[in-house]
C-alpha cells in the first residue's frame, strides 16, 4: 500500500532544519519556530511515525492551534491520520512540554525527549478515530524518543 502525505500539483521543496540527536532536544523551539509548514518525524521503539501542520511552531504562547489540513501518520503502518478536531490540532508549548498535536489524544513530546519515556502517541478522537485508540510507537502509548527530525516545507512555483 502506498501513503500519499501531501496532494499538490505543484512541486515541494522539503529542508531538514532540526535532528534532535545532533541540535538537542532542548532545542526544538530555537530551530523550528516561525518556520511555516512542517513535517515531524519521530522514531520510537522502532517505529516511525509524525505530524503535519502548515501552522508555525511558536515556543513563546503557550495554545492550541486551528489546522484543518494538519494529520498525522505512520510510515511503519503506511497510515495517515487526518485530524477530526481542528481546534486541538497542534500545541505550543515552552515549558514541560515541547510540542504536542491533538488532544486529548494525538503526540505529546516532554522536554528532554531523548532521556524521558514519558511521551505519547495515540491514534483516538482527536485524529484518525472516532472510537478507537491505537499506539504510534508500537503496543504501548507512552515511549522514549530515538530520534525527531524536522523538515520545512516549500511550495515551488
Amino acid at each position: 500500500m502506498n501513503t500519499i502525505l501531501f496532494e499538490s500539483s505543484k512541486s515541494i521543496l522539503i529542508e531538514q532544519i532540526y535532528k534532535a540527536t545532533t541540535h538537542g532536544d532542548v532545542n526544538f523551539h530555537k530551530y523550528c519556530d516561525n518556520k511555516g509548514p512542517t513535517v515531524v518525524l519521530i522514531k520510537a521503539n522502532d517505529y516511525v511515525f509524525g505530524g503535519y501542520s502548515k501552522l508555525n511552531w511558536d515556543g513563546v504562547k503557550s495554545k492550541f492551534n486551528t489546522d484543518t489540513t494538519s494529520f498525522l501518520f505512520s510510515l511503519t503502518k503506511k497510515e495517515k491520520y487526518p485530524i477530526k478536531t481542528s481546534i486541538y490540532a497542534i500545541y505550543n508549548v515552552s515549558k514541560t512540554y515541547i510540542l504536542g498535536y491533538g488532544y486529548p489524544d494525538g503526540i505529546i513530546l516532554f522536554e528532554n525527549f531523548l532521556t524521558k519515556s514519558t511521551n505519547t502517541g495515540l491514534i483516538g478522537a482527536c485524529y484518525g478515530y472516532s472510537n478507537k485508540e491505537t499506539p504510534l510507537a508500537g503496543n504501548k502509548k507512552e515511549f522514549k524518543v530515538q530520534e525527531l527530525e524536522v523538515y520545512t516545507l516549500y511550495q515551488l512555483p
